[in-house]
């Protein structure tokens, strides 16, 4: 009698990530395709566990380091995130510093002082 067939798909799904990585930046397109990119890179093992979600930024609000990092605190506090969860600031430092004066320092600080920003 032949053995019986094993499934390949599990039935419980996909299993959780051990730490989910929060990427919040300046611009909607570029950015985005950069990190896209990585899931076709041959440097990196594309097993699904990146996934660009993008998050709706009110009209208003406009695409310096403050206002990214206000967008990338409201995700925090909307979604259900782990402890071990992180979330990184992407900012394109030399164009803030010099033509918007903008104090990278007091930012660096501000992310310091919350829990697991980057």
């Amino acid at each position: 009698m032949p053995r019986e067939r094993i499934p390949l798909i599990r039935k419980g799904g996909f299993a959780d990530a051990e730490k989910l990585f929060v990427l919040s930046f300046e611009g909607s397109k570029s950015e985005k395709k950069y990190f896209e990119d990585f899931r076709v890179s041959e440097l990196f093992n594309d097993n699904g566990l990146i996934e660009t979600i993008p998050l709706k930024r009110d009209k208003k609000s406009g695409t310096d380091p403050i206002s990214v990092k206000k967008l990338l605190k409201k995700a925090k506090n909307e979604f259900p995130f782990k402890k071990s969860d992180e979330f990184w600031l992407i900012i394109d430092r030399d164009d803030w510093e010099t033509s918007h004066k903008q104090n990278f320092c007091e930012l660096v600080e501000d992310c310091k002082a919350e829990n697991n920003f980057f």
